[in-house]
Parts: structure tokens; sequence; C-alpha cells
């Protein structure tokens, strides 16, 4: 009798923590789920060519920047969270940063924005960069990502390199 009892008593053990299992896995993906739709709901695709090209000529600017070694440059073109973040200084800020040796063309092909602050926004980039020597056979393009922040109130822009997260993920179509 007192066997039975223990095995119901364990059995019950066993089935009240597969339930709770459960329940915390079925937890977990809803809320990421719903985080994903937040920022699917917030950041819409630029559409306005004008727009598209300012924030395009800003990530040009950048990678020149980047493909120059310009080291004064690149730490007014950084924004001031990236470089705390990453422990950047002026000593480090090349190191710090992926450079693509010989690459020096970029071309934006997907951009979505939000609104950050007031009259600051917030521009996801995907674009490829051109890299390789002069002969167009022997170039390739590797794709890279940004995120431009463009004060439109100042006329001032800042750029932080990403990993491309959203775009890779789908919460960009």
């Amino acid at each position: 009798m007192e066997e039975e009892t223990e095995k119901k008593k364990r059995n019950f053990t066993i089935i009240l923590g597969l339930i709770t299992v459960v329940i915390y896995v079925g937890i977990f993906f809803i809320v990421d789920s719903s985080e994903k739709e937040t920022n699917k709901k917030n950041a819409k695709p630029v559409t306005n060519y004008s727009e598209f090209y300012t924030v395009s000529s800003c990530a040009n600017l950048y990678i020149n920047a980047l493909a120059s070694k310009n080291t004064k440059t690149l730490l007014n073109l950084l924004t001031d969270s990236y470089k705390k973040k990453n422990f950047i200084t002026e000593s480090n800020v090349v190191d710090s940063l992926p450079i693509i040796a010989g690459g020096s063309e970029f071309s934006a092909h997907g951009m979505y924005y939000e609104k950050s602050k007031k009259e600051v926004y917030k521009y996801y980039v995907r674009g490829y960069l051109e890299v390789g020597g002069l002969d167009m056979n022997e170039r390739s393009r590797v794709e890279t990502y940004l995120i431009v922040y463009l004060d439109k109130e100042n006329n001032l822009y800042s750029i932080e390199p990403y990993d491309g997260l959203e775009f890779k993920e789908g919460t960009f179509a």
C-alpha cells in the first residue's frame, strides 16, 4: 500500500514538473514573439527617395572614413553610446571597427526607420559594400548593416555598425 502511495506521489510530482516546464516555455515564446511584433509595428520602410539618399550618403561618408582609417572623423561619426559600450578611444577606434579591405563603395538596398526622440530618427540600413580590385570580375559584395541616427532639427547624424539582426530574423520585410 505504501509503495503505491509513493508511486502516485512520484508520478504526480513528475507530471506537475512537466506541466510547469511547458508553461514556462510557452510564456517565453509568447513574450519573445510579442517583442518581435513590437519592432515590426514601430519600424517603417523608407519610401521617400530624398530621405533614402540622405541617409545613404551618411553611410557612405562613414564607409569612406573607415576605408581611409580617418580616426578623427570616425570618432565624430560614431554614437557616444557605441563608443562607451565598446570602449572606443582615438587610439583604438580603427582596430575596434570592422574594416573590410578594399571596400569603398557602399550602396543601401533596404532601409527602415523609427522615431527615436523628438526630431531624431533611427534608420536601420542594409546595404552592400563593393570589395576587391579595379577589375569588376574580381570584385565581390559584402552585406553590411548600419544604424544611422538623424537629427532633423539640428541637421546632425551619427552612426553605429550593427549585426543586422532585424533584417536576418525577418523583423523587417
